[in-house]
């Protein structure tokens, strides 16, 4: 995927709005190859059953719950929490402080955001906090560059949030960084893929396993319903580790 994505880059042509539409429309094409029909991938403002609503996010994973809201131009005239499995913002170079920071804006409007219902099943084993997590919207940035020491970017996430004062539950869940690795967000022991349960930042090097864990952590993400079975991707893919497991401090 990479090379097809800084491919897209190029081929684009006309204004940064036109490169951009371009990139999205490949990657839409892509995450639609792992998440077919009855889901559907589109891009926009999602709205809560709270009257909140997000800034428009490039790729929005819709789930099968999601009401037909599609006009007759084939795209949602209104996109419900609801019904919405995972928020992906498109930034290819987040090596730059002001287009990261950008991103990390537009993700927090989707983490202010709720669900009425979780999709944990039995809710009596499980801490009431985890059961608010779940009725928040899983959120990633996919990225092609970053910093040459990706840590740093990371980083600069912890500053970001520490200078502004976002709590944890409206911080971004991941930003993948592809043929690299992906910044992981472990808000909650319980969420951690750590041994130990660490919470906190953790820079994972997948390198060139980046895409595989990017489809991953998406199927363990939780999802706007409750799964009757687990993904079929996850049996391919539960066994891949990274290469390193760094956890970030300031």
């Amino acid at each position: 995927m990479i090379t097809a994505f800084q491919k897209a880059s190029v081929q684009g042509k006309g204004t940064p709005q036109e490169v951009a539409d371009f990139r999205e429309n490949y990657f839409n094409k892509f995450l639609s190859n792992y998440f077919p029909f009855p889901h559907r991938v589109t891009k926009g403002i999602i709205n809560d059953s709270y009257g909140n609503q997000s800034d428009s996010i490039d790729i929005l994973l819709i789930g099968p719950n999601h009401p037909y809201t599609i006009d007759s131009a084939g795209k949602f005239s209104l996109v419900l929490a609801d019904g919405v499995d995972a928020a992906i913002e498109v930034k290819p170079d987040i090596s730059t402080k002001a287009e990261l920071t950008r991103g990390l804006g537009q993700i927090e409007t989707v983490k202010k955001l709720r669900r009425v219902n979780s999709a944990i099943g039995f809710k009596s084993k499980v801490p009431d906090h985890i059961i608010e997590f779940s009725k928040t919207i899983p959120t990633f940035i996919f990225s092609i560059k970053s910093n040459a020491d990706p840590i740093n970017t990371a980083k600069n996430v912890l500053t970001h949030y520490s200078e502004n004062s976002v709590p944890v539950e409206n911080q971004i869940d991941f930003i993948v960084i592809n043929n690299t690795g992906i910044i992981s967000n472990y808000k909650y022991p319980e969420i951690s893929n750590h041994n130990k349960q660490l919470t906190g930042y953790f820079f994972e090097e997948w390198k060139e396993l980046t895409l595989a864990a990017f489809l991953l952590k998406l199927n363990e993400s939780y999802p706007s319903q409750l799964r009757m079975a687990t993904p079929v991707l996850t049996h391919y893919t539960k066994h891949i580790k990274p290469y390193e497991f760094t956890q970030i401090l300031l």
